[in-house]
């Protein structure tokens, strides 16, 4: 697919179009060595087909042994989010260059772990948490046809070898069926990756949600951009474990789980889906980016795209009802409801209108006591919770082998009377926003 995507591309070109700039040493040194192998696809494609396995393994060996598997995941977010800011400017034509450079960052994940293992998230000791893949052994059967192109291998073969391995396809729809599926749920698996740790692992789907078949939601009622407009003046926080989201008449929408992550100087809205057939999967809306992401963002298909824009609009309305105040906002307006909160349906409505009803789960006095955890949940009130701010200490922290605290951390140390020894940096105090419930 590299390959494919760097032919007839010229070394200036290339070079020109995968640049990224930044300022992290971390990601200057992985940034050093993704371009590198780019470069040498163009000008060697033979030696680069033949070398990349062991350009892979040599380069998980290298983040392993510094524990650079944070840094990693946010080097790929930095990476997505620059190709998808790319794409989402209608001026811009993206080259395929990056899209090569996506392709080639994203497979290292899977020389983290194991086959048939899928790496889905870090956890607080920022080692990978692994996952069966959506579809264990599809790949290398995929890899064995291409590799036999040559002797004409008949496609009712690899249907048969698929069979053994528990698929049930005997013909050329059920094959893209499952291979789409495949790509759309790995590519959502890996790039929600970056959110995934213990305090988010209920935004990992359990059930897969076969996506290459398209989902059912409420027509789009208002443009999307009226959403993002207000979601630029939040009035409220989610509670910190998260809303869950019970539906009505919303098509194969049957739950949603939302849940924010305060990252990197920006608040990150986490969702999972649960559709009707109980199968689930997952996506995010970062809010500096104004980024949207589902499991058809990247499908370069029209009606992937079109589900991927509904999804979008439905999913920011939600967060609108959850953290602004769109009702009086839609007044002023002049723009009626599409979704309605349960108790506040009209009674006398001629047809069966879409409607949520908003729960948080609430803390047990088994975890309050520390005997457990507890399955509690109330309605969600969005008047009731209240911002407040953490103040986060100053901290000591490791660096990665050979590396020494810059001149300002030591400076820095030295006004909060510590003694940095070799190999540490200190991180400075800072504030955090969060939202708790009033006080009765």
């Amino acid at each position: 697919m590299i390959l494919e995507r760097v032919t007839n591309m010229d070394l200036s070109s290339l070079l020109s179009n995968i640049f990224i700039h930044t300022d992290n040493p971390v990601a200057k040194e992985l940034t050093r060595k993704y371009e590198s192998q780019l470069i040498l696809a163009v000008e060697n494609p033979e030696e680069f087909k033949n070398n990349l396995h062991d350009f892979y393994s040599e380069t998980a060996r290298y983040i392993k042994k510094n524990q650079l598997f944070e840094e990693f995941f946010s080097f790929c977010y930095f990476v997505y989010s620059s190709l998808s800011a790319k794409q989402s400017d209608i001026t811009v034509d993206v080259p395929e260059a990056l899209y090569a450079y996506y392709d080639i960052l994203f497979q290292q994940m899977n020389y983290f772990v194991s086959h048939p293992k899928l790496v889905y998230g870090l956890d607080k000791n920022g080692k990978p948490m692994a996952r069966n893949e959506p579809f264990p052994y599809l790949d290398t059967v995929m890899m064995s046809l291409y590799e036999q192109m040559d002797k004409k291998m008949k496609p009712e073969d690899v249907y048969k070898r698929l069979n053994k391995l528990g698929y049930n396809i005997k013909n050329e729809q059920q094959f893209m069926f499952y291979q789409t599926s495949d790509h759309l749920l790995t590519n959502m698996i890996l790039v929600m990756a970056y959110f995934i740790n213990e305090d988010t692992i209920q935004i990992n789907p359990n059930s897969l949600y076969l996506v290459s078949q398209g989902i059912s939601s409420p027509d789009s009622a208002y443009p999307t951009d009226i959403y993002k407009q207000l979601l630029k003046e939040k009035r409220y926080f989610l509670p910190k474990k998260g809303v869950k989201s019970i539906y009505q008449n919303c098509g194969e929408i049957q739950e949603i789980f939302y849940q924010e992550v305060f990252t990197d100087n920006r608040i990150v809205l986490l969702y999972k889906v649960t559709a009707t057939d109980g199968k689930e999967f997952s996506g995010f809306y970062d809010n500096k980016l104004e980024l949207f992401f589902s499991p058809w963002k990247d499908t370069r298909q029209k009606m992937g795209e079109m589900i991927h824009l509904d999804m979008e609009n439905f999913i920011l309305e939600n967060y609108c009802y959850l953290t602004t105040d769109i009702s009086e906002s839609l007044k002023e307006l002049g723009i009626g409801k599409r979704l309605y909160l349960k108790n506040e349906v009209p009674l006398l409505s001629l047809k069966p209108l879409p409607s949520v009803e908003f729960l948080y789960e609430e803390e047990s006095e088994n975890e309050k006591s520390g005997k457990g955890t507890g399955q509690n949940f109330r309605l969600f009130d969005k008047q009731k919770y209240q911002e407040s701010i953490t103040h986060m200490n100053p901290q000591i922290r490791r660096l990665p082998e050979g590396w020494k605290a810059s001149e300002e951390a030591m400076a820095l140390a030295k006004e909060y009377h510590f003694v940095l020894r070799e190999g540490e940096t200190f991180v400075r105090p800072f504030e955090r926003k969060s939202y708790k419930k009033k006080a009765k």
